[in-house]
């Protein structure tokens, strides 16, 4: 079950603070997906002590990485902190950003997923669809009864895009403000592969015309 979003964006030096969703609760599974993009030799570095890695792809122009952890009561107390990874440019309480990169973070609150192995699977393609109108694909991965997957998407062209399969509900869809667009959906999963997942804008975008897709899929908590 989703149980919320929090979506941030920062451009041009500004610094951002990622917050947990309101509605989620200690115990529950926390997805963070951390895109990048614009010219420059810098990306977003990890969110830190405690989470686990999920999947990376992507150059300096467009990125695009996932991570979990589950959200315990220390985390009420505690910030989530990116640094562009370039000397000591950490501020608390604060994702610090520079250089005129472009980034974008949601974080996605679960409940009911398995607390000590929930990623059954992982992968995303770039350049997924040809042309600047906000076609997308992330990639056919494994799945199991009772779990979900969760499809995010971000473009270097300011899409506010749909998840075109059958089943999936949008949780975010937002140009970033920065000339960007990203996307999440989530499904229902059966035993055996997702199929590919597709995304479409709402219309042709003036931008690099590049997209990355990335498919996640957790298991549910049997306990």
């Amino acid at each position: 079950t989703v149980m919320g979003t929090t979506y941030v964006t920062a451009k041009d030096s500004n610094s951002v603070n990622v917050k947990i969703p309101k509605d989620a609760d200690p115990g529950d599974m926390l997805v963070m997906f951390i895109g990048g993009s614009a010219s420059g030799k810098k990306r977003p570095s990890d969110p830190g002590k405690g989470w686990d890695a999920i999947f990376d792809i992507g150059k300096e122009d467009l990125n695009l990485k996932a991570f979990w952890k589950v959200y315990d009561d220390a985390d009420d107390m505690e910030v989530v902190e990116i640094s562009t990874g370039y000397g000591d440019n950490i501020f608390e309480e604060n994702w610090n950003i520079d250089d005129g990169k472009n980034t974008f973070v949601s974080l996605v609150g679960l409940r009911g997923i398995d607390d000590k192995t929930p990623v059954v699977d992982a992968d995303a393609d770039e350049d997924t669809r040809d042309g600047r109108d906000g076609e997308a694909k992330a990639p056919s991965i494994r799945a199991e009864k009772g779990g979900i997957v969760l499809a995010c998407f971000v473009y270097d062209d300011p899409h506010v895009a749909t998840v075109t399969n059958k089943g999936y509900e949008m949780i975010l869809s937002s140009d970033t403000g920065g000339g960007d667009g990203m996307a999440v959906a989530v499904a229902p999963t059966s035993d055996g592969k997702t199929g590919s997942i597709y995304a479409e804008g709402r219309r042709e975008e003036k931008g690099g015309g590049d997209d990355i897709g990335m498919s996640v899929s957790f298991r549910v908590n049997d306990s």
